[in-house]
């Protein structure tokens, strides 16, 4: 059976590359299986931040989300210059209802070490579906 998912974001897009106060709404989630639609509201957040070494943490409006939100993540470059050599690649240490914190890595070719402060922006989309 074919499963497939969609979701109609009530957002719009601007929210995901706003800094400032997070942005939290409901969005319609719908469901396709077997020729069944199911429909429902699901809490969601965007926020944008710069990165901070240790790990940036999102937090969440209280009683927004009942469980742990499935988190995406998209990482902002602020260096002017585009290197072919290292890549920043972003990994989640810890999400609950309350908050996610997100730590950034630069891959080279061969080291692996944390991002500088404000060397990377980073944006989330949190979703409980």
């Amino acid at each position: 059976m074919k499963y497939f998912t969609s979701l109609f974001l009530l957002l719009l897009m601007n929210s995901f590359f706003c800094e400032g106060a997070i942005t939290c709404n409901l969005s319609k989630f719908e469901s396709y299986a077997g020729g069944i639609t199911k429909s429902s509201m699901a809490p969601c957040c965007v926020d944008t931040a710069s990165y901070v070494n240790g790990g940036t943490t999102f937090n969440y409006p209280s009683e927004l989300f009942s469980n742990a939100p499935t988190v995406r993540i998209s990482l902002e470059e602020n260096s002017t210059a585009y290197s072919t050599s290292q890549i920043f690649v972003a990994e989640i240490t810890a999400n609950s209802s309350a908050s996610t914190t997100i730590r950034v890595n630069l891959v080279t070719t061969s080291t692996i070490t944390e991002a500088n402060n404000d060397e990377v922006t980073v944006h989330i989309f949190a979703i409980e579906i």
